[in-house]
C-alpha cells in the first residue's frame, strides 16, 4: 500500500479501526456511506509511492477516524427510530 514514512501494519490498523467504527453507526444509510467512502478511498490510494503523500493521506484518516468516533458516538446517544432495515439485523 503506502511505503516509506508510514508502514504496511500501520495502514491496516488505521483500516481496519476506521470500519469498527464504522459500523458503530446506528443509523443504516451512515453506516453504509462511511462503509463504502473508506474502501475507496483506501483502493484509490493503494499504488500511492510518494511519501509525502502517503504520510499526509495517514494523518488525514486518522483525522476522519475520530470524525467518524464522535459522530458513532453521537449517533448512539440520540438514536432515531429503528427503521426496517435495522430491525432485520
Amino acid at each position: 500500500m503506502m511505503s516509506g514514512g508510514i508502514e504496511k501494519k500501520e495502514v491496516i490498523s488505521l483500516l481496519r479501526k476506521l470500519l469498527r467504527v464504522s459500523m458503530n453507526m446506528f443509523i443504516y444509510n451512515f453506516r453504509d456511506y462511511s462503509k463504502r467512502r473508506i474502501m475507496y478511498e483506501f483502493k484509490c490510494n493503494k499504488d500511492n509511492n510518494d511519501v509525502e503523500k502517503s504520510v499526509e493521506k495517514y494523518k488525514w484518516g486518522c483525522q476522519q477516524y475520530e470524525v467518524l468516533r464522535r459522530q458513532s458516538i453521537i449517533s448512539l446517544l440520540y438514536p432515531e427510530q429503528s427503521s426496517v432495515i435495522n430491525q432485520l439485523k
